[in-house]
C-alpha cells in the first residue's frame, strides 16, 4: 500500500464524517498548525489531523508524517496558508490508541521519548493496549514500548516492512 494512498483515503473518510455533522468554524478552516515543544522549539504541521490526545500531520518542507502527543505541547496554533491546496485541520474524534487501531500493520515507524530524545526504528507489528510491539534490529523477539511514553511516533513508510528482517 502507498503511503500517500493511505492517508488520502484515511483523509478523504475524515472529511465525509466532518461534512456530515455540518460544521465549519474558523479553526476548521486552519491548514497549518505551530506545535510548541514543552521543552523547546516548534515544529509546523500541516494536513493536520487533531484528535482527543494528540495531533498528527506531514511536517512543512518534508515528507515526514508524525503523531505527537498533544500533552508534549506548550502550545498550539492554528494559521491559514492561502493559495496553496491543503486540506483544512480534521478532529478525530478518538484517542492515538484508537487511530493505531485503524492503521494496517505492520507500519514502519520512527519513535521518540521526548522532543531532544534519540529517535529510535522499528516495525510496528501490533498495538496490545497501551503496548506497541515493535520489532528492532538486533532484537531476538518483538519489544515492547509504553504509548503513554512515546511523545512522537513517526510513520516511514507502508512499502518498506520487511526492512528490519
Amino acid at each position: 500500500m502507498d503511503l500517500d494512498s493511505f492517508f488520502e483515503d484515511i483523509e478523504a473518510k475524515l472529511e465525509a464524517e466532518s461534512l456530515s455533522r455540518g460544521t465549519q468554524d474558523a479553526l476548521e478552516r486552519a491548514n497549518l498548525l505551530r506545535f510548541y515543544w514543552a521543552d523547546g522549539g516548534f515544529v509546523d504541521l500541516i494536513a493536520v489531523l487533531l484528535g482527543e490526545d494528540f495531533v498528527a500531520g506531514m511536517t512543512l518542507g518534508q515528507n515526514d508524517w508524525r503523531l505527537i502527543r498533544l500533552d508534549a505541547a506548550d502550545r498550539v496554533e492554528f494559521s491559514v496558508i492561502t493559495g496553496v491546496d491543503i486540506p483544512a485541520v480534521r478532529f478525530f474524534d478518538g484517542t492515538r490508541r484508537a487511530f493505531l487501531d485503524r492503521l494496517p500493520l505492520p507500519l514502519s515507524v520512527n519513535w521518540r521519548f521526548d522532543s531532544t530524545g534519540q529517535q529510535r526504528r522499528g516495525i510496528l507489528v501490533d498495538v496490545k493496549g497501551e503496548c506497541l510491539v515493535i520489532e528492532v534490529v538486533g532484537s531476538v523477539s518483538p519489544i515492547g514500548v509504553s504509548l503513554a511514553r512515546v511523545e512522537t511516533l513517526g510513520i516511514d513508510s507502508v512499502e518498506n516492512f520487511n526492512e528490519f528482517a
